[in-house]
């Protein structure tokens, strides 16, 4: 895996945390992804409602749950963000991608009903580029999980 937590992070302008939570700084989580619905209200600009999360698992592969297949009115997500640690905010976008979803792959024995199985893999449009603030998350590659704590 790439380095995960650079020196040279930048810091910007404080925004409020979940609650209960601390805020991310750029690069941190260079792995996660913003799964998102555009929508178009009353003629306006398109915006993105951005409902759900995940994890980059390769270069065009996005971990995330099933139940994020679709939106309350069953409309499924159209695109991915990456890189971006504020939302609501232009001012850390220097390394974002906005990706197009080719197709989202739930777990064959998924049901809303009973969220068993709620796992699903999300293929981009287009691979991402690495760079800065977007790396792949490291996953374990072993047969066997260690028996101490890790670090």
């Amino acid at each position: 895996c790439e380095q995960r937590f650079p020196n040279n992070k930048y810091v910007l302008k404080p925004t409020p945390a979940a609650y209960g939570g601390l805020r991310a700084f750029a690069g941190e989580f260079q792995h996660m992804a913003a799964i998102g619905w555009t929508r178009t209200y009353y003629n306006a600009y398109p915006t993105i409602d951005y409902l759900c999360g995940g994890s980059l698992i390769t270069w065009k592969f996005v971990l995330t749950a099933a139940h994020c297949s679709a939106d309350g009115n069953n409309i499924p997500p159209d695109t991915v963000r990456l890189g971006d640690t504020n939302l609501a905010s232009f001012y850390d976008d220097m390394y974002a991608q906005q990706i197009p979803i080719a197709r989202f792959i739930k777990h064959p024995q998924y049901r809303w009903s009973r969220k068993y199985y709620d796992i699903a893999v999300v293929e981009l449009g287009q691979y991402v580029m690495t760079n800065k603030a977007i790396c792949v998350a490291c996953l374990w590659r072993e047969q066997d999980a260690p028996g101490d704590l890790m670090d």
